[in-house]
């Protein structure tokens, strides 16, 4: 059984080898992030998504939340809308816009 597994472990290091040496040598493109700190969680949470507005960043935190958990209710009562309604939205959440079943392609260049 332990032979099978290491064989096993050995061929996906050599499959993901290439993968690896890949990503190793585009460290540079991220090597200016800097890690994570006690500013990262304002950062995520704020910043990123909602500019520099905390207050607005909060209220469209809470609304999200609000939203889920009243989804998450519904479901749990059975309610047929509400199924409907997270099960596309999750199809919208998983998948990138150029991919869901409701978007159109991405739209091309026009400059080139």
């Amino acid at each position: 059984m332990l032979v099978r597994w290491a064989a096993a472990a050995g061929l996906a290091a050599v499959v993901v080898a290439p993968f690896v040496v890949v990503v190793s040598s585009q460290a540079k493109q991220v090597g200016w992030i800097k890690g994570i700190s006690a500013s990262t969680f304002g950062q995520v949470f704020s910043t990123a998504w909602f500019g520099a507005s905390d207050p607005y960043a909060a209220m469209a935190w809470t609304l999200m939340v609000v939203g889920v958990v009243t989804a998450l209710v519904q479901v749990r009562r059975r309610v047929p809308s509400a199924r409907a309604v997270v099960r596309a939205q999750a199809v919208r959440v998983a998948l990138p816009p150029g991919r869901r079943p409701d978007h159109g392609p991405p739209p091309r260049d026009r400059a080139g």
